[in-house]
């Protein structure tokens, strides 16, 4: 009994230390493992070449042209999506063991899914004439410049406020006319697209950290571009690049993230939910990392913005983001498609938006290891249209015009075959141990309060037969039940009866007694 005991306790030690102990094996392992130097298991992985990202493309045709530039609401039409298959190769990879990082750049390739798409890529779209509004906006600040403008307008755009171009044209970029013939001058973007010179060709350089010192710091920016900060915006906290790329995270991932965007010209901030729900890809636990209510607000709301308003205090209203300086001048703001979560008057000045909750950036996130399951990401493009009494084309426009071009959404997956590296060396063990540990726990428990009850039933009810000790004797003793009683016939028989040796004794005695 006392065996059994001593066996329950240790096991019972034994499942529980495993459950405290699993925690830090864990860590020191995922730890040693997520350092980003050549040779590195996750080197290896993170610059392989990534497929699996989805990206879509819906474009706003304005069916009342004439009827907008009278002063109506416009009226717009939702036209996508269509698709292309994107892949990403790390470009130009250098490591620089001393500074403790990693230098690289991203090209990007991309493949039209015309089965996935509503149409071709030869499609003609009626669209805003960008091009037109950028000049537009410079108009009335000098009589000469506005004429130049207005001979410009009418050799290059024939006064067209809206233009025919193909799919392919408006996301990889047409050459402006009016545009080219300025950059003879001054300084001017001259290709205007959703997604110019992107296909094929190496984007921005950055340099991250590579945890060696520091795991909580692996795939942090350092520099992009070479620089520390960005020098687009008013403020130095605007200005601050925070985060990843977005294609790395540390492990042992907290409730916030930053991650910052090159496109955006700015990093942005990832919250999980108070209740944070686990959501499973692939059969992996991930937690949702959504995008912060507070990006798109105005400084009004979020004082912290104030860097992003580009006159302040004459601020866009909460919902989206002027981009004029990330954009080298362009005209565009950006906002969640259907411009949701905006502030109302957006969507009351356009007829056609319909906003849905899961019109948003989100992120899916393995948070021990930091491996990012899955990302989507929508971002709605937006012309600044304003009214201009020098343009006949713009006089009749309301003051300030929020005119959506397209939004993208951008869906990243990961593959099957690192959802099942992740499974087997990760989640598949810990959950192995923990059923363990916890079955030598419940079993020597159980063995504990069974042993325990026959103990404390011995203890109270002992035996009642002797054990033949002298203590435990009983004060009266009782005879063989095979002893023959006193009131047997045989024995009293026996007694009256003489015995052979006692008759000669008394004839001797009789004898003796006569000659005396």
């Amino acid at each position: 009994m006392n065996k059994c005991m001593c066996t329950s306790v240790i096991l019972l030690l034994v499942g529980i230390a495993l459950h405290i102990a699993l925690p830090f094996v864990i860590h020191g392992e995922i730890s040693r493992r997520m350092k980003l130097f050549k040779g590195s298991t996750l080197f290896d992985s993170w610059s392989t070449c990534r497929s699996g990202i989805v990206v879509e493309f819906y474009f706003f045709t304005v069916t009342n042209e004439k009827d907008f530039m009278h002063g109506s609401k416009p009226i717009v039409n939702e036209v996508g999506p269509y698709t292309y298959e994107q892949s990403t190769c790390k470009d130009a990879l250098d490591a620089f063991p001393q500074n403790g990082s990693v230098r690289y750049s991203d090209k990007n390739s991309f493949k039209f899914l015309p089965e996935r798409s509503v149409g071709l890529e030869s499609d003609e779209l009626t669209v805003l004439n960008v091009g037109y509004i950028a000049i537009a906006n410079r108009i009335g600040e000098s009589r000469i410049l506005d004429e130049v403008a207005k001979m410009i307008f009418k050799l290059f755009y024939h006064s067209q406020l809206f233009l025919n171009k193909t799919v392919s044209e408006m996301i990889w970029g047409y050459e402006d006319p009016a545009l080219k013939f300025i950059s003879k001058f001054i300084t001017v973007e001259t290709i205007i697209g959703l997604y110019p010179g992107k296909n094929d060709s190496a984007g921005p350089t950055f340099e991250v950290e590579d945890g060696v010192q520091n795991t909580t710091k692996v795939g942090q920016i350092l520099t992009f571009n070479g620089h520390r900060e960005m020098s687009v915006w008013n403020t130095s906290l605007a200005n601050h690049i925070a985060g990843s790329d977005g294609s790395l995270f540390p492990p042992f991932l907290e409730s916030t993230v930053h991650v910052f965007s090159a496109d955006l010209c700015r990093s942005l901030q990832f919250h999980t939910a108070k209740k944070p729900e686990t959501v499973y890809i692939n059969s992996v636990p991930t937690t949702k990392f959504s995008l912060s209510k507070e990006t798109f607000l105005s400084p009004e709301e979020c004082p912290d913005n104030r860097g992003f308003c580009l006159d302040y205090p004459n601020c866009p209203k909460s919902g989206t983001l002027d981009m004029r300086t990330c954009m080298k001048g362009a005209p565009i703001a950006i906002s969640l498609p259907h411009f949701n979560g905006a502030d109302e008057s957006y969507r009351n000045a356009v007829i056609g938006m319909h906003p849905r909750d899961d019109m948003d950036i989100s992120l899916y996130i393995e948070p021990q290891t930091g491996v990012i399951l899955q990302a989507l990401q929508l971002i709605q493009i937006n012309a600044i249209v304003q009214s201009n009494p020098h343009l006949s084309e713009l006089a009749h426009l309301k003051n300030v015009t929020y005119l959506p071009i397209a939004y993208i959404n951008t869906s990243i997956y990961v593959s099957e075959s690192v959802a099942r590296t992740l499974m087997s060396t990760l989640i598949v063990p810990q959950m192995s141990i923990r059923v363990a540990a916890s079955l030598v726990v419940i079993s020597a428990l159980v063995s504990l309060v069974v042993n325990g009850g026959m103990l404390i039933y011995r203890h109270c009810h002992p035996s009642q037969i002797s054990d033949g000790t002298q203590e435990n004797a009983p004060l009266i003793v009782q005879c063989p039940s095979d002893s023959p009683s006193f009131d047997d016939p045989q024995v009293s028989i026996a007694e009256s009866s003489p015995t052979p040796e006692r008759s000669q004794t008394s004839q001797a005695a009789e004898g003796g007694v006569k000659s005396v």
